[in-house]
């Protein structure tokens, strides 16, 4: 690094770390004020970074300015202000097929862009943590810390670089990985956001199937030929056209919504309508006695606020309100074990309910004897 070099960097102070594990940090230039990225790499494909900083390719974060050290890659690029789909997914639980589709295709559209050079630029680590969505709603693609160009006709990566899960088998050693390396994360990461599981646990159900399992095949000549055809096959199975959307979900008024509310598709919103009607019918119809007597009063509100307290909690946390299922120990694993753990905390919670109903009423009849 030139005496230029250590001057231009000095001038990109560190505010704070943003990854506890990686050297990433938040910068701002001490000129001009600007907020950056800083990304310390020590293993890094420098022509990669190079020729994203000459093609400025739109919604991939701009890179300003490359440092190289003797063991390691300094690069300062463009901070994206949003939200990654790995978080959306924790806030909010699994994603609709129609925004799922939306969101790939604009990933699509940034891919091209990235294969269409010469040689193509592969990303390698396609996964919901690399996909954001910005403050105004457009779809961005991060983080090529394992991207690649590709040569024709080099047989086979020589290392793992990428995410295990979401990482297509030539990049295990089996052949090298290529544009259509890039459609298998995508098809994976597609299955991911709907179900939050991996299509060889659960496969996807819905109209995207098909496209998700060309997308995983073993065999890269048996998946899309380029990410132009699996926008075209998105296209098709969705019925509407690609653009950068507004993703209405991942805004605050909406993440907090009541469960049925979320996704903004009517006949969700009249069902969940009906069956908070019917939660509330069966609240206020319920037979409450109190020392043998139908019960009146203040009594009876409270029975119907504890009924309603435990109704409406199993119903917030089946429907994943907030993301308050994943806040919970061991529900990140094993879909059974998460089904069967969900059931047994709505069981302790129903419990806590009453029980603590009981003990309020306990109290209360203790201090109507005592008046």
């Amino acid at each position: 690094m030139t005496l230029e070099e250590k001057y231009e960097l000095s001038c990109y102070q560190e505010l704070t770390k943003l990854h506890a594990n990686k050297e990433i940090y938040l910068v701002q230039h001490v000129d001009t004020g600007e907020i950056c990225v800083k990304k310390v790499i020590d293993t890094y494909n420098k022509p990669v970074y190079q020729a994203l900083m000459e093609l400025k390719i739109p919604n991939v974060p701009r890179i300003q300015a490359l440092f190289e050290a003797e063991d390691h890659l300094i690069v300062i690029e463009e901070y994206i202000h949003g939200e990654s789909l790995e978080k959306r997914m924790k806030d909010c639980g699994v994603m609709q097929e129609e925004e799922v589709g939306h969101i790939m295709m604009a990933v699509c559209d940034i891919l091209q862009k990235l294969h269409e050079h010469q040689p193509p630029i592969v990303h390698r680590d396609i996964k919901p943590s690399n996909i954001m969505i910005s403050q105004d709603g457009v779809v961005k693609l991060v983080d090529f810390n394992a991207a690649k160009e590709y040569a024709d006709g080099k047989n086979e990566d020589t290392r793992l670089i990428g995410t295990q899960d979401f990482a297509a088998p030539e990049q295990y050693g089996f052949g090298q990985s290529s544009p259509q390396t890039d459609i298998y994360a995508l098809g994976v990461t597609m299955n991911y956001l709907l179900t939050g599981d991996y299509p060889k646990n659960q496969l996807w159900n819905g109209r995207l199937k098909p496209v998700i399992r060309k997308c995983v095949q073993i065999s890269s000549g048996e998946r899309y030929t380029g990410v132009l055809q699996l926008k075209t096959a998105i296209e098709t199975v969705m019925r509407t056209k690609s653009r950068n959307i507004l993703v209405r979900s991942l805004y605050p008024y909406q993440k907090y919504a009541p469960v049925g509310f979320r996704s903004g598709a009517l006949w969700k919103m009249l069902l969940a309508v009906i069956g908070y009607l019917f939660l509330l019918a069966a609240v206020v119809t319920s037979n409450v006695e109190y020392q043998g007597q139908p019960a009146t009063g203040i009594v009876l509100w409270m029975n119907w606020f504890a009924y309603a307290a435990a109704l409406l909690g199993v119903v917030f946390f089946i429907g994943n309100y907030g993301g308050i299922r994943y806040a919970f120990p061991f529900m990140k694993g094993n879909k059974v074990l998460h089904w069967f753990l969900a059931i047994i905390y709505c069981l302790l919670y129903v419990f806590v309910v009453v029980f603590i109903m009981a003990l309020i009423l306990t109290t209360f009849e203790y201090a109507f004897k005592g008046l």
